[in-house]
This record gives structure tokens, sequence and C-alpha cells, in this order.
């Protein structure tokens, strides 16, 4: 009998730790350069886990961060902000500075009275180019400046022009042009469109005659008769009309 017992493999703790061990390390190949290296198949990747928990918590994330922006869509509306705007000055203006409810009533019923005559001469030149729109003025407009060839900024400047008179509005010339024009101005790139803009402002404020505001606020201010305000008043602001016009006809050669 030898001095060394031999044991049997499958109970040697050793060998068993070394099989085990020999299976999850990656084997290495020698190549031609006599260089071992581990084949990429053999590497391991490291797997992230995803709990329950950790799923919950980003369906949570992301539904807070829906609910965040639609907070912020809802205050960001125009209406919404200057609201918004309107009570913080009533109450950092109006309440912080020692103003009595009825000195705060009192300012806020003279800036109606400002702001009134402003927001019926632009709701009436809005309802004017919806009744434009719907009478299809525009595409008639449209297709006879195609069957016409005439110039886009031309034409703006010429359909401003004859609004405005007609509606003794330059407000309402200048929302129903460019209503009736958007379609053509679509066609161009931004300096055209740019242009049109500059040329219909130009045509919106030619023949100021008496059925405009302004040319009475002018003939009254300065104590004139209503032949010198025809003379000075009307023919100023038509040849600044024309003016405008030249020089964006000008500007759209280089467009």
């Amino acid at each position: 009998m030898s001095s060394t017992s031999t044991r049997a493999p499958g109970r040697c703790p050793c060998w068993a730790a070394s099989i085990a061990l020999s299976t999850r390390l990656p084997k290495t190949v020698v190549t031609s350069t006599g260089a071992a290296r581990v084949p990429s198949t053999q590497v391991a990747s490291p797997t992230t886990r995803v709990t329950p928990r950790s799923r919950a918590w980003a369906a949570f994330a992301d539904r807070k961060a829906h609910q965040v922006r639609h907070v912020l869509a809802f205050m960001g509306e125009p209406v919404i902000a200057m609201l918004a705007g309107v009570l913080f000055a009533l109450f950092a203006l109006g309440y912080r500075s020692g103003l009595s409810s009825d000195a705060i009533r009192s300012a806020l019923t003279d800036s109606l009275k400002a702001v009134a005559g402003i927001l019926l001469i632009i709701a009436g030149g809005g309802a004017f180019n919806q009744v434009l729109k719907d009478s299809g003025i525009g595409q008639a407009v449209e297709s006879a400046a195609t069957g016409m060839h005439i110039n886009v900024i031309v034409l703006g400047w010429l359909t401003a022009l004859l609004l405005s008179f007609s509606t003794g509005s330059a407000t309402v010339g200048i929302v129903a042009a460019t209503g009736i024009l958007a379609p053509l101005a679509q066609d161009g790139g931004s300096l055209h469109t740019s242009l049109l803009v500059v040329a219909i402002g130009a045509g919106s404020i030619g023949l100021n005659y008496v059925n405009h505001a302004g040319f009475w606020l002018v003939k009254e201010s300065f104590g004139m008769t209503l032949g010198q305000a025809t003379k000075s008043h009307t023919a100023i602001q038509t040849i600044v009309s024309v003016c405008g016009l030249l020089m964006a006809l000008l500007l759209s050669v280089f467009a």
C-alpha cells in the first residue's frame, strides 16, 4: 500500500473548485504570433437588471413630466399669460402701493377707455377679413394676379391702398390685405414676404382722406381747413406710401 492515499475526484473539494472555475473563466486562444487572446464571443457583457421598483419609478417620473408639460403649456397661452401679468400688476403696483379699491377701479376704467377703440378697430378688421375670405375674393385676386402677371408687391400695395381708402381705417386695410394675399406670399422666400408686408403697410397709409380718423385728428390739431388738410396731410401720406412701394420694389431686385 502506498504512503499517499488517493481520493475519488468527485469528493475532492480542490478538484471540484478548479472544475467550476475553469467553466466560468473564458478560454484563451494562442495565436500564430504566440500571443494569448480571449475570443470575443466568450467575453461576458454586463447586463442591467430592471427591477419592478425601478420600472415603477420610471413610469411615475414620466407621468409627472407629462403633467408639468401640460401646466407649462397652459400657462404659456397668450391670454393666460397676459391675465397673470394684469393680476400681478394689480397686486404689486396697486395694493402693495397703498392704493384704495376705488383708485384701482378708476385706473382700470380709464385704461379700458383708451384701448376700447383699438380693440374695436382690430376686431372689425378681423371680421371684415373673414368676410372677404368666405366670399372667395382671395382666390379671385390670386387668379387675376396670375392671369395679369402683376408683381405681388405692387398688388399688395394696391390692395391695401384701396381697402384702407374704402373702409377709412389703415388697420382694416392691413388686416384684410394680408388675409387676401397670404396664399401668394407662400411662394416666395422670407425676404420677399417681408417686402410684401412693407408694401401692404405703405399702401394702407395712402389716400388718407375725410373717412379716416387720423385726417380729422391732424386737421383739428393744427387748425387747418379741409382744403389745407387735403393738400398737406393727404398729399404727404400718399407720397410716403408711393416711396415705400418704390423702396420695396428696389429691394425686391436683390431678393
